[in-house]
Parts: structure tokens; sequence; C-alpha cells
């Protein structure tokens, strides 16, 4: 009676994890194996071929000034990765420099 009970639990907590441990509903996974990076980008979004510039460019079909790009540069000689910041940093240089504020032209 005891491990009938034990398994029946066993199954139910077994079943009940694997449908926590699905995949993030709603994004697509893009790998890039020769460059080694990937990311996740929303349903509905389309590739866009480029050919100077970004590795990778998807945008929304609908709202087609919302996209994702990936930009590969060489480090500069004379520096490391580490000399150009941690991941944050480097996200709030970009933000600050590079990324147009909201409702901008």
């Amino acid at each position: 009676m005891l491990k009938t009970i034990a398994a029946l639990l066993l199954l139910v907590l077994s079943l009940g994890l694997s449908g926590c441990a699905s995949g993030v509903s709603g994004l697509k996974s893009y790998v890039d194996t020769t460059d080694g990076y990937e990311f996740l980008y929303p349903n509905g979004w389309l590739p866009v071929k480029v050919s100077d510039g970004p590795d990778v460019v998807f945008h929304d079909m609908i709202e087609r000034s919302e996209n994702v790009s990936v930009v590969i540069s060489d480090v500069p000689d004379g520096k490391s990765l580490a000399d150009l910041g941690t991941p944050g940093e480097v996200g709030y240089q970009l933000q600050k420099n590079a990324i147009a504020p909201t409702n901008s032209p």
C-alpha cells in the first residue's frame, strides 16, 4: 500500500514538474554555431536579409520598427573583453550612446 502511494505521488510530481520545464512560450530560438551565439526572438518576427553590417536581423512583421540585430565587432588592439567592462556596463553604454530614446524621430 505504501509503495503504491509513493509510486502514485512520484508519477504526479513528475507530470507536474515536466509541465514547468517546457520551453518559453511565444519565443523561437536562433542559434549561430559558426559565430557561437544564440538568442530567443518573438514568434511572428521574420529574418531580414542583409548584405553588409549586422550578422543577423529579425523584425516584427506588424510593427517593422521593432527589431533585433547582432553586430560582431573585433576588440581593438591592445584591449581585452575585460577592458571593455562587464556585460551590464557595456549594455548601459550601448543604451546611452546608440539606442534612440522612446518616441524619438
